[in-house]
């Protein structure tokens, strides 16, 4: 029942209102969070900016658990990726710096797999951002008209949930 009410969101979130860049904006940030481990400094900062900046919130918290497994997956990879630029002897000094410094150690930019995570979620900003914008994009221009005339979907829309859940969306925003 459950992947029912996800696969329901998706596709409430690709009808939605929202522009493509916003919803690929939710997709990107909600990414950065969810490789990343949940307890750092930029995290937060990541959250405040799902908060002001006009994105898709849907589709931020859905891409956030989305990640979340994947991460777990990437881990390794980070730990490996962190490692190499913590212990690399050209950056030595900016880590020195940085430590030392009164907010950064908060960031715990010092693990590896903080580090080497953050860093792979920043080089696959732009091509999940590109990729989430042209799924949207896609969706509506060729596969929602499709999608609606599914005979699953048109009984799902004459059932008396659905005129129910319609009122209360309706209601309620």
């Amino acid at each position: 029942m459950i992947w029912l009410r996800l696969i329901g969101k998706i596709f409430r979130i690709l009808s939605a209102e929202a522009t493509p860049k916003q919803i690929a904006g939710g997709v990107i940030l909600g990414m950065i969070i969810g490789l990343t481990p949940t307890f750092s400094l930029h995290n937060i900062v990541v959250v405040f900016l799902i908060l002001v900046i006009k994105v898709n919130l849907t589709a931020a918290i859905l891409s956030m658990f989305a990640f979340d497994l994947i991460g777990y997956g990437v881990d390794p990879i980070s730990d490996w990726v962190g490692y190499a630029i913590l212990t690399s002897d050209t950056l030595r000094p900016l880590w020195i710096e940085a430590y030392n410094a009164a907010i950064i150690p908060f960031t715990r930019f010092n693990n590896t797999i903080v580090m080497g995570s953050l860093v792979i979620s920043l080089i696959l900003l732009y091509p999940i951002f590109r990729l989430a914008k042209y799924g949207v994009e896609r969706y509506r221009s060729d596969l929602a008209a499709t999608f609606q005339q599914w005979r699953i979907v048109r009984a799902a829309k004459m059932s008396r949930f659905y005129r129910y859940y319609q009122t209360f969306m309706g209601i309620t925003g």
